[in-house]
């Protein structure tokens, strides 16, 4: 039972209507037809308790009258023989015997006195009688203090749990949820999607976003063919714009930035390490697009292929290296010849290039950091650019020695991809091997979607 009453409580809210004295009553059970009818029957059953408390409380008092006319008839019916005793008296003293004085005053006194008991006693015994009629009138006429003002109908939907509240809040939970893995995910692992992004996360000067640009299938070539071949496209327009922000800082740097085609130092060519935070990224693409832009554009330009372990300049230049690593080495520890017998021309333009293959090499190009600044050494003195394209800085270590002989650094960015963190971490790597002067320029490589602009032809 007790079971049953402690389910029936919480399953019951009474509470009142804001300021109204309307009082309401709510059931929440498994079953709505249950619901409505365990209302209804409490409510009924209220107003049925109330009424029988209201006649019970009547009916009290019209049995407590009852007896109080019990005890008064009584009281009146030996006042009324008190009354008659004094009448019998009273005659029989009328006529008193000889030689007795009459004593008429005492008798009429007392018989007065008897006679006003008894009218008090029949007053009060007559309201008695006017009352207990009066509560058994109210007994019948009584009606409770509280009605049901409306009945309780099975609701056509359960009142809990709210599934729509539910669905909504679920939806926004599911919503706020996402938002957070976005951002949190755009912060941490997040890539880059826009110039302005670069500047303001990487604090670098950035220009250009060179577009992905898709060969067709019966083409065999690289992308950076474009930059000859087709040059009024928007890759190469994104191009040339990197190649005159590059022009530019190098001049700034030689503090002869109002002679555009002046030398960039007096004696020797500038040094341009094209690097990224990891592979992948098309960093010898770019390598191989800025450097034919500076070729075209006049300037004396060499690339070299620094990337030991997958470099892959010569697929891209579909050209075959005539010389393998040991000889280049060996060509930098005892130069015997001119650095230009190392070199293979550019079919496409005057770009020179210095490509290699392993063979069967007895020397490991990785460590051979000695070798390589002689021979950035020697082309500096050959060439007004030179561009390197060296391995990951995020990766391995050579890029940062070859950054120490840099006049610029060009690090290339995949656009979505490279992670805001690692390229963070390249950038203070390479800064802390960068003499104070050099300055490093970004780019993002890829991008994805279509150019909007219609100026360009292809």
């Amino acid at each position: 039972m007790d079971a049953v009453l402690s389910t029936l409580s919480a399953a019951l809210t009474v509470s009142r209507v804001e300021s109204t004295p309307l009082i309401s009553v709510t059931v929440q059970t498994g079953s709505s037809n249950l619901s409505a009818q365990l209302a209804n029957t409490l409510v009924e059953q209220y107003i049925a308790d109330q009424l029988q408390a209201k006649v019970a409380s009547i009916s009290a008092a019209r049995d407590k009258i009852e007896r109080r006319l019990k005890d008064v008839g009584s009281a009146l019916a030996v006042a009324q023989n008190a009354i008659s005793r004094n009448n019998q008296s009273a005659s029989n003293s009328a006529s008193p015997p000889a030689g007795v004085p009459p004593d008429a005053g005492d008798s009429r006194l007392e018989a007065l006195r008897v006679q006003q008991n008894v009218q008090v006693i029949r007053t009060q015994y007559q309201a008695l009688i006017a009352r207990a009629q009066d509560l058994e009138t109210q007994e019948y006429l009584q009606v409770p203090d509280s009605r049901l003002v409306s009945e309780a109908i099975a609701p056509a939907a359960p009142s809990a749990p709210n599934r729509r509240l539910i669905l909504i809040m679920g939806g926004l939970a599911g919503l706020a949820l996402g938002v957070g893995i976005t951002v949190l995910k755009d912060v941490f692992t997040g890539g880059f999607t826009s110039v302005e992004a670069v500047e303001a996360i990487l604090r670098t000067s950035a220009v250009a976003q060179l577009p992905k640009r898709s060969l067709p299938a019966l083409v065999r070539g690289s992308v950076a063919d474009s930059v000859v071949t087709a040059p009024f496209t928007a890759y190469s327009e994104a191009v040339r714009q990197l190649n005159v922000q590059a022009d530019f800082m190098l001049r700034a740097a030689a503090e002869r930035p109002d002679v555009p085609t002046a030398p960039y130092k007096p004696a020797e060519g500038a040094v341009v390490v094209v690097t990224s935070t990891g592979a992948g990224e098309g960093k010898t693409v770019v390598s191989l697009s800025i450097a034919r832009s500076f070729a075209i554009s006049g300037r004396r330009t060499l690339l070299i292929d620094a990337d030991s372990r997958r470099g892959d300049l010569r697929r891209h230049l579909k050209l075959s290296p005539a010389h393998n690593w040991s000889d280049i080495v060996d060509w930098a520890r005892a130069p015997r010849e001119e650095f230009r017998t190392l070199l293979t021309q550019d079919r496409l333009t005057d770009l020179d290039t210095l490509i290699w293959y392993r063979g069967n090499s007895k020397e490991s190009p990785e460590g051979s950091y000695v070798e390589l600044t002689k021979i950035l050494a020697a082309a500096k003195r050959n060439f007004d650019v030179v561009i390197v394209d060296t391995p990951p800085v995020g990766l391995v270590a050579d890029a940062l020695v070859l950054a120490e002989s840099a006049d610029l650094v060009l690090f290339v960015l995949k656009w979505g991809r490279t992670s805001r963190i690692r390229a963070s971490y390249a950038l203070r790597s390479l800064k802390s091997v960068l003499p104070p002067k050099v300055r490093i320029l970004s780019t993002l490589n890829q991008r994805k979607g279509k150019n909007k602009s219609k100026y360009y032809y292809g």
